[in-house]
């Protein structure tokens, strides 16, 4: 707590030898959720989440961490205004999938997900969800049988989404 304002650093804790300890992720909002890990491998791992700005709690931005076995980078998807990431599905170093929200004019909360190919991002487009939704786990099969689930809608319906190595449907 500093003069009035609300600062919070995301929290990585990695295992070594037998015992946790604190990995240090550069501070990349002032205001940090992770909500999601996966990794290939000991030297290429994901955390992925959401932050804001200085004490403003109205806007969002996606945050995402790799790991290169020593050290925390930030290498944030594309953001489209209002957007956060709840999961990450690393297949590959070149293969990430993350999904989360994001804020839009016309359709309002809408899934967001977003491919790394090990150099950059891309946002993927999805199918508008009618009422509303977002996205919170994602999970790969094969890399051409992509799932990803959520809820939206009114009464919290669930959701669905499949890549079939080209669309989202």
């Amino acid at each position: 707590f500093d003069s009035g304002t609300y600062a919070s650093h995301g929290l990585v804790l990695q295992r070594t030898g037998g015992t946790w300890r604190r990995s240090a992720t550069p501070q990349v909002s002032a205001t940090e959720w992770f909500m999601a890990v996966d990794a290939t491998g000991p030297a290429d791992a994901w955390v992925v989440g959401s932050g804001t700005r200085g004490g403003d709690t109205i806007s969002s931005t996606p945050i995402a961490l790799r790991w290169n076995g020593s050290t925390w980078t930030s290498l944030p998807p594309p953001n489209p205004g209002y957007a956060g990431l709840s999961a990450v599905e690393a297949i590959a170093p070149n293969n990430v999938w993350v999904a989360g929200r994001v804020q839009t004019e016309i359709n309002g909360m809408q899934p967001y997900i977003a491919q790394f190919n090990g150099t950059s991002w891309r946002r993927v487009a999805t199918p508008a969800i009618i009422g509303g939704g977002q996205l919170s786990d994602i999970v790969a099969l094969s890399p051409t049988n992509i799932l990803a689930i959520g809820t939206g809608g009114s009464g919290g319906r669930s959701i669905v989404l499949h890549w079939n190595g080209s669309t989202w449907t």
